[in-house]
């Protein structure tokens, strides 16, 4: 069954057409890598997916057509990194997202952070984490609860190979669960170690499958 399904997408922004024709199908319980350069709209086929952004074309998330600007259910996101608040630790932040979330427990916050390979008694305020420990946190929020859906946009910068190694098999363990994921990354090693299926993205068009 396909869990996402662009068909014909295009994105024009200050007068530059930044998504030419996208077309991308990912079954559910896959993860699917887009590679390219930055600029190339990689991050753009993400906001897309999320509904972050308005487009022409037909976007479909679990079988369902979405509106203009209509973000699907049971969706984590790490697009940009998300407006931590400095002055807070980093399960603190987590914390004050999950209020924002239907049913997240201490035990989510808790399991999503050693997931990532963050210590939820850690007392720094996140202006004192490292851009690693920023980027594990990012993710970390992402994952809350498992969703359906995950989205995650360059998610290994600032993350060493030890960090690397543990997102892989992070990302595996989700997709055994059940979540579909769509990763977009300019490191082919690490994509050709997590996902199924991996395409290109070139000057906004989804030009081939990765070799």
């Amino acid at each position: 069954m396909d869990y996402i399904r662009l068909k014909d997408v295009y994105k024009t922004m200050k007068g530059t057409q930044v998504l030419k024709g996208v077309n991308l199908t990912v079954e559910q319980g896959n993860i699917v890598g887009i590679r390219g350069i930055n600029g190339s709209g990689k991050t753009m086929v993400l906001r897309a997916i999320a509904g972050l952004i308005r487009v022409d074309g037909s976007v479909e998330i679990g079988g369902k057509k979405m509106e203009p600007g209509e973000c699907p259910k049971d969706i984590g996101v790490l697009v940009e990194m998300p407006g931590f608040l400095p002055e807070f630790t980093g399960k603190k932040n987590l914390q004050l997202l999950g209020m924002l979330q239907e049913g997240v427990t201490e035990e989510d916050i808790d399991e999503a952070m050693n997931a990532v390979g963050l210590d939820p008694k850690d007392r720094r305020h996140y202006k004192k984490y490292s851009l690693g420990m920023k980027e594990r946190l990012g993710i970390a929020q992402a994952i809350l609860k498992k969703p359906k859906l995950i989205l995650l946009d360059e998610p290994t910068n600032g993350i060493d190979s030890d960090g690397i190694q543990m997102l892989e098999e992070l990302l595996w363990r989700l997709k055994e669960e059940g979540s579909t994921i769509v990763v977009t990354s300019h490191d082919r090693d690490f994509l050709d170690a997590v996902t199924s299926q991996c395409y290109e993205m070139k000057e906004g068009s989804l030009r081939r499958e990765c070799v």
